[in-house]
């Protein structure tokens, strides 16, 4: 406001040459109301530039840091320079809301706090991680031995952490829905990475007050952008570079796949996922799945379908929709080899399914392959799976690593 005063009075030298002209002279009233409209435009422009102003896009976003994120829109990560990263995720309910931030700083250097924003030291001691996908990352990266803590140790593949879980080295802090707060509290984890499949919740380990991190990978329509979330992993192990080479390796493979696929002339139709408990659930035409089936050439049936999540669908409007579709995929696991027989045995309706008369179920062994685990880690690996099977002629010599037609 000083700026805007200044230019709002007049010297006394202008004042007095202004009364001492004539007070019917035409000339003198111009001048005036030129100086007037001059000044008012001055202080307008002071003021657009000093006032308040409001952030479009994302919240809490500086629009002259360099993002170093491409295809997720879960989080971003703003490089601020020196080695230090300032972490944003977002609220999937409303994207422009910053739903938690950090910032990152190597253990060599200080940085000054803004307003109680958390500041962690790079890299992190010692981490507990409650998704397959998390410790995927982390193994991935090398940094395994940092894991401390888990959940749902039985389902875990991984056979270094299945050791370190035998030899006492990482404890088991939740199972079955259930987590165990004072077992949290005595192992104090430096971060914990936590799924919030309910935002509006608290999660029950927040009581530990421990420092819990939002990991919304299973939230990303796009199979690049749910990759991408080993950017976010390294990030506290100072692993960036890594992560960044690993990343660009697999967008390059993805693209020359998609693009490879991109020229088919026949698009055949799929289908996707079995019934159960009442309810056929299917990815949503605008889902993870959906996508990777248009890019390997595929036409999905839900296409047109609004929905990023599954949605749940009766028996018969499946039946109605999918009788005909070429292809069926499913990922599930069985005891021993699928089989026909297997699949047939548990609805006497799956045999009324064109794919399933024509052998063309395309199946993925979550358990034998590690679907959940490595699975959203190597999109480019699906794609070619699916790209495989639904045009065998692009990829003659191809062996498919997580879905496999059923003999």
């Amino acid at each position: 406001m000083s700026n805007q005063n200044n230019l709002l009075k007049v010297s006394p030298s202008l004042n007095v040459y202004f009364c001492g002209m004539k007070a019917h002279s035409s000339l003198f009233r111009k001048a005036l109301r030129v100086l007037s409209m001059l000044i008012l435009l001055v202080v307008l422009v002071i003021s657009g530039c000093n006032g308040p102003q409001t952030n479009s896009g994302k919240s809490d976003e500086n629009p002259k840091l360099m993002s170093i994120v491409k295809y997720a829109h879960g989080f971003n990560i703003l490089d601020q320079g020196d080695g230090v990263y300032r972490l944003l995720i977002f609220n999937p309910e409303s994207p422009k809301e910053v739903f938690f931030s950090c910032i990152l700083v190597p253990d060599n250097r200080t940085v000054k706090p803004n307003n109680d924003e958390l500041i962690l030291q790079v890299p992190i001691d010692s981490v507990a991680v409650f998704s397959a996908t998390q410790l995927s990352s982390m193994a991935i990266l090398n940094q395994l031995d940092r894991v401390v803590g888990v959940s749902e140790a039985m389902y875990i593949t991984n056979p270094v952490m299945k050791q370190r879980i035998e030899e006492g080295k990482a404890v088991e802090l939740g199972n079955n829905g259930a987590f165990f707060v004072e077992r949290t509290l005595a192992l104090h984890p430096q971060v914990i990475f936590y799924s919030p499949y309910q935002l509006n919740e608290a999660h029950p380990l927040a009581a530990s007050h421990q420092i819990m991190i939002p990991f919304l990978d299973f939230l990303e329509t796009n199979p690049l952008g749910r990759a991408e979330w080993i950017k976010f992993t390294a990030l506290f192990f100072g692993q960036l570079p890594k992560a960044d080479s690993l990343f660009n390796t697999m967008v390059q493979s993805y693209d020359s796949l998609k693009q490879l696929a991109a020229s088919v002339d026949y698009r055949p139709t799929v289908m996707s996922d079995k019934y159960f408990a009442d309810q056929w659930y299917v990815p949503g035409g605008q889902s993870y799945m959906a996508m990777m089936i248009a890019d390997a050439g595929g036409d999905y049936i839900w296409k047109d379908d609004p929905h990023n999540a599954s949605i749940p669908l009766n028996l018969e409007t499946v039946l109605s929709k999918a009788s005909h579709a070429d292809f069926w995929r499913i990922v599930g696991s069985y005891e021993g080899d699928p089989s026909y027989e297997k699949l047939g045995s548990e609805n006497e309706f799956y045999s009324h399914f064109d794919a399933f008369k024509n052998r063309k179920v395309l199946f993925c062994d979550s358990r034998k392959t590690g679907y959940f685990e490595q699975g959203p880690l190597q999109p480019q690996v699906q794609l070619a799976d699916l790209i495989h099977a639904f045009h065998p002629k692009l990829l003659p010599d191809y062996k498919p690593v997580y879905y496999k037609l059923i003999p």
